[in-house]
């Protein structure tokens, strides 16, 4: 979270993209089950309406862990509630590797950490 807020909001500073963009413009495969409405925004700050982790079992790998993310039920209503959830920085991970074509690690090294 300390490097995963500021490299988000660089790129939403920077016109890459919005923290009230609905996070189906960036992993469109994360639609339907009240996923449409969840946004960036969201995301950052745990409001999703995810659960806080999913299982590591019967899977390996970050693309198995995108798909497990993406395939998670909503447990309340987007805004609706307070809860940290790991899945959540899963996805916001995933949409900057992808805005970005850069590891997130790798883009705060060179962009935050590494000026400071």
């Amino acid at each position: 979270m300390i490097a995963t807020s500021p490299a988000v909001l660089l790129l939403h500073e920077r016109g890459n993209l919005s923290i009230d963009d609905p996070v189906k413009k960036h992993l469109p495969e994360f639609t339907g089950d009240g996923h449409d409405a969840v946004t960036l925004r969201h995301l950052l700050t745990n409001t999703s309406g995810l659960r806080p982790d999913i299982s590591l079992v019967g899977w390996k790998g970050h693309a198995e862990c995108i798909a497990k993310c993406v395939a998670e039920k909503l447990q309340s209503k987007p805004g609706e509630k307070l809860k940290y959830s790991d899945i959540n920085f899963q996805l916001i991970d995933e949409i900057f590797r992808r805005v970005t074509s850069c590891r997130l690690d790798l883009f705060c090294k060179k962009e935050i950490f590494g000026p400071l």
